[in-house]
């Protein structure tokens, strides 16, 4: 079993990352809009990378399996965003590859914490943020799903 993990650069990258992104999507069965992700999709390149973020995807034997995004919620904060991993990379430790690779990029970036919001049907990645160090904090953006959980990891 081969795992890498990388961050999306190229053309085919991008449209790997927006075919997870879609199935994410479809998996949360929850409308989107307001965390505007028409105009995320429609400019997912800029959204995450350079200044304002970075998206990583992840490999099991050279299959793409998962994804991460981080994006610049302040100059201090980042947020983590569409962590997913498909049903044929579960169980394999991704999502804490993933989420260990964002915390370092974000790290090195020189941010303070490191954002997130996810709901209860999340319970695997809720429990994996909880084992990371991850604890409930404030909203710090509008969710409409009432049982929204907002999470903070000081890094």
């Amino acid at each position: 079993m081969e795992i890498q993990i990388y961050q999306a650069t190229t053309e085919q990258d991008w449209r790997l990352a927006r075919t997870l992104i879609t199935q994410y999507i479809d998996w949360l069965d929850l409308d989107l809009s307001f965390q505007n992700i028409d105009d995320e999709f429609a400019n997912l390149e800029k959204k995450y990378s350079g200044k304002n973020g970075n998206f990583y995807l992840a490999k099991l034997n050279n299959e793409v399996v998962g994804c991460i995004g981080t994006r610049k919620h302040s100059n201090e904060e980042c947020e983590i965003k569409r962590l997913f991993v498909c049903d044929g990379g579960k169980g394999n430790g991704i999502g804490k590859l993933l989420i260990n690779t964002a915390t370092t990029e974000a790290r090195k970036q020189n941010y303070k914490a490191m954002l997130l919001d996810t709901l209860p049907k999340m319970s695997a990645a809720l429990k994996l943020y909880k084992e990371m160090g991850f604890v409930e904090t404030s909203a710090y953006c509008y969710h409409p799903h009432p049982k929204a959980i907002f999470l903070k990891l000081t890094l």
